[in-house]
């Protein structure tokens, strides 16, 4: 009772989710439910720029430039599959937030990954893939035995290793050279199964000037933060700085940067080579 949608016609063949209250509830189809004036499939068309192939996911905000950088991962077991998305674009928000396509459960796998603040999504929009380090995952089935992980496609730059850490084996697999992981999945032992178990480690492995040899004072700092270039390295750089949620605050060129308007806080700063736009360092700092 008392539905209401933007959308309101349900294109033939077309899926849909239905999100129940407490308590659960019904909801009946009848022929009067039927209407013969609806508009042309246009949601069942191919679109123009198909970036990614599965039918799972057609958020518009996928399908578009925005979407350069992503990993896109299925979980399986003998009889069905399920598949997430993280994609990685400048801007957005770590956390919980507009393009975001909240996960529902209901096959006998399931696959998601949290955002920072642990909501359980299929599609995760997060910041560009230099500022994230980890990912976690989410993988459970409805009943115990052998699932595969694998990572159908990761979409980065070379200098960008993929890792799968398995906290329940110990183990750190770099899933660019082993795309597959098998595992059990034990419904007797909480450990082996949902969101504790399995994350995404990102590292860069640049060539160029590396994280550690930027160094950045005083920290914390009140309004210029010097920044130290080790000699021989780079001439010129730019620079960026973003919350820890991945919101962009401030950006400028030099090494000196003026943070003095930013709100007390903790801060990452990403520093670019001019020359060739690279990436050549990043630090934390501590806004007093």
């Amino acid at each position: 009772t008392n539905i209401s949608s933007g959308l309101p016609y349900i294109q033939t063949g077309q899926g849909f989710y239905v999100k129940a209250k407490p308590g659960g509830g019904t909801i009946t189809f009848t022929e009067s439910c039927k209407s013969v004036l609806a508009s042309p499939d246009r949601l069942l068309g191919k679109p123009s720029e198909e970036i990614f192939q599965s039918a799972t996911f057609l958020s518009s905000e996928i399908n578009s430039k925005k979407a350069g950088n992503f990993i896109r991962l299925e979980l399986s077991n003998s009889k069905n599959t399920d598949e997430a998305i993280i994609v990685f674009t400048e801007g957005a928000n770590a956390a919980y937030s507009t393009g975001d396509a909240v996960y529902f459960t209901g096959s006998t796998v399931s696959l998601s990954s949290l955002t920072t603040d642990m909501q359980n999504v299929a599609i995760n929009f997060m910041p560009a893939v230099d500022q994230i380090t980890e990912v976690k995952l989410k993988a459970d089935a409805a009943v115990s035995g052998k699932v595969k992980l694998k990572f159908t496609d990761i979409h980065l730059p070379k200098d960008f290793e993929v890792f799968l850490e398995d906290d329940y084996l110990h183990t750190l697999t770099n899933v660019r050279s082993h795309c597959v992981y098998e595992f059990i999945i034990d419904k007797a032992n909480p450990a082996t199964f949902g969101s504790a178990r399995f994350s995404i480690i990102i590292k860069d492995n640049s060539p160029v000037l590396m994280v550690n040899e930027m160094n950045v004072y005083p920290n914390p700092v009140n309004n210029i933060l010097n920044v130290t270039v080790p000699a021989g390295n780079i001439k010129d750089v730019k620079w960026t700085v973003y919350d820890v949620m991945g919101n962009k605050w401030l950006s400028g060129a030099g090494v000196k940067p003026d943070v003095g308007d930013l709100p007390a806080g903790l801060y990452l700063i990403k520093f670019i080579d001019t020359r060739n736009n690279r990436v050549v360092g990043r630090s934390k700092f501590l806004k007093e």
